[in-house]
């Protein structure tokens, strides 16, 4: 699929840095570590004096689990650096729906033929509203949290699903396009037919004009929401680190990761194999495949038999953070 890196990059004239330093998302298959080696970085950096705000973006949540504590709803201060979120995706998938059926009840009132409450009963159930609830909760903390905060950390859902959520902004402004254009055009009908009859367009308060349409601006402001997300997610403060384990479907889940994410021109900046059970970057027999990776930075993580513990962990989240390069 094509980037459009012009109309993404429309939006970073939108987004001041005014303090957060950085975004990194971790990513990579199911079971892999995700969620250890974001929760174990998130600790590292509040207690090296960074305020961190680790949210999981996975509707399979188990930071609560790893931490062996109850999250409630919303932010949780763990300490005096540390917020931690487990987005609620069902919370963000209602409120979406309730904002949408409110917008065209208002656009349509006057059009009470339409059983709208029949029609948002199918819509939620509509294929892609869990990864649109995920892209806007995700954006929605992003600008909550900008100014209190050196660090965003995305604890990241396994691979299809988070590719699918990279992938909407583009083909989200695809379709935004065509919608403003059919929009437009609707417009236009509308204004040669009011001429002939003025009446009843005044008395329904029907807009003819771009400038007076609700859902023209509609439009126009979700293009705008749209290339702000997608600056969120290729901006140079954006930071993607790819877990893997040191097996081969791990190591082929983690190229399509790489060549998915070239296709949405976006890079890894770090690959992390985690619980690694060999002494470099190969595991023998596959090591032809392993050697595709050496262009990137990586970092090896052993295979613990005992529990992982913040110490086990310390030299491994320092390394990380020097091959990030994200302080400022």
């Amino acid at each position: 699929m094509p980037c459009l890196t012009t109309n993404l990059q429309a939006g970073l004239e939108s987004l001041t840095l005014d303090r957060l330093k950085s975004i990194l998302f971790f990513l990579g298959k199911g079971g892999v570590g995700k969620t250890t080696l974001s929760v174990n970085f998130a600790i590292y950096l509040s207690k090296n004096g960074f305020k961190t705000y680790l949210m999981s973006v996975d509707p399979a949540h188990n930071i609560a689990d790893l931490l062996e504590t109850k999250l409630h709803n919303g932010p949780n201060k763990i300490n005096s650096n540390l917020v931690i979120e487990e987005l609620d995706v069902d919370l963000h998938l209602k409120k979406t729906i309730k904002k949408t059926e409110k917008t065209l009840k208002e656009q349509y009132k006057y059009l009470q033929i339409l059983n709208l409450d029949n029609m948002f009963n199918v819509i939620k159930y509509s294929p892609g509203l869990q990864e649109y609830s995920i892209m806007y909760g995700l954006f929605e903390t992003y600008n909550r949290i900008l100014p209190d905060f050196d660090y965003l950390i995305i604890d990241t859902p396994p691979t299809g699903l988070m590719m699918r959520i990279f992938s909407l902004p583009q083909t989200n402004l695809m379709w935004l396009a065509k919608l403003k254009e059919l929009r437009s055009n609707i417009l236009g009908k509308r204004d040669q037919i009011a001429h002939l009859d003025k009446g009843t367009f005044k008395k329904h308060k029907i807009p003819t004009k771009e400038s007076d349409d609700m859902v023209f601006k509609e439009l126009q402001f979700e293009i705008k929401r749209t290339q702000d997300i997608g600056c969120i997610y290729n901006s140079d403060t954006s930071k993607k680190v790819l877990v893997m384990n040191d097996d081969r479907l791990s190591l082929l889940e983690s190229f399509k990761i790489l060549n998915d994410l070239k296709s949405f021109n976006m890079n890894v900046d770090l690959i992390a194999i985690n619980k690694n059970i060999t002494s470099d970057f190969s595991l023998g027999e596959i090591e032809e495949d392993y050697s595709k990776l050496k262009d990137y930075k990586n970092l090896l993580i052993p295979f613990y038999k005992s529990k992982i513990t913040e110490d086990l962990m310390l030299p491994h989240m320092h390394k990380m953070f020097n091959h990030l390069d994200i302080c400022k």
